[in-house]
């Protein structure tokens, strides 16, 4: 946008986005904002921070320069480097823009190679004030939330975990799971000067029951069954086994 690059002039401008899952980060395809919300633009070290002015003291930059503050609608539409461009490392991506009858998005995906991608910043409705930075970042294969955003702009999507929950692709941690990665990716980006502040928080996340492991929210391709249809046959089909 030429009123933010008029304000910046030549420095370096971040936007300020936090995860409790950073294996996710892998997979990034947008930043979400909140559109009525109020964002600061701040200078810290001879570059630029755009965050959510009420979360200003809670991030460490209650006195931090503010050079700007606008709405998060004046946001949507930016466009922004990644953290990890799948391309780098050898992950295809998908664009979610197949559309059924209507106009309606639908949950299929069309996988391309190469070309330009998007990473936009957009406007939701669940983006809070009360934690984190007001900006969140999205990765539409692992959050119900994050695909249907996904859905509804036209996202790329990205896939960077297997179905056994470890890395894939040609990062310098393919291969781990994503628990034991998320410590690494820290690392990855503290070494490239993109991460602002990691810390411990106690949060609600889900488990299995069974097994004890923490559960990872997956989008796969998953063939269902309208056994209602088919009802009436199986109770036929039913009638004529002989039970034990």
């Amino acid at each position: 946008a030429k009123w933010l690059l008029d304000l910046v002039e030549d420095k370096p401008v971040y936007l300020l986005a936090w995860t409790t899952t950073p294996w996710t980060l892998l997979a990034n395809t947008a930043l979400a904002v909140a559109a009525d919300a109020e964002y600061a633009i701040v200078e810290v070290d001879n570059e630029y921070l755009i965050l959510a002015s009420v979360r200003l003291e809670q991030s460490g930059l209650a006195d931090a320069q503010v050079i700007a503050k606008v709405k998060g609608s004046d946001l949507v539409a930016l466009r922004y480097e990644p953290l990890f461009n799948p391309f780098d490392f050898g992950i295809a991506v998908a664009r979610m823009d197949v559309l059924r009858e209507g106009g309606e998005p639908s949950s299929d995906v069309i996988w391309k190679k190469g070309g330009v991608l998007n990473y936009p910043v957009i406007a939701t409705d669940f983006v809070s004030m009360e934690d984190g930075t007001g900006i969140v970042h999205m990765a539409p294969a692992y959050g119900e939330v994050d695909y249907e955003a996904g859905k509804a702009n036209v996202l790329d999507f990205v896939h960077t975990v297997d179905l056994q929950g470890n890395i894939t692709g040609n990062y310098p941690f393919s291969g781990k799971f994503v628990k034991d990665a998320d410590p690494l990716i820290l690392d990855d980006l503290k070494s490239r000067g993109l991460l602002y502040r990691s810390e411990k928080i106690r949060h609600t996340y889900p488990f299995c029951w069974r097994c004890e492991t923490p559960l990872l929210y997956y989008a796969k391709e998953t063939w269902y069954i309208r056994t209602t249809a088919v009802k009436e046959g199986l109770i036929a089909g039913n009638n004529e086994i002989n039970w034990y």
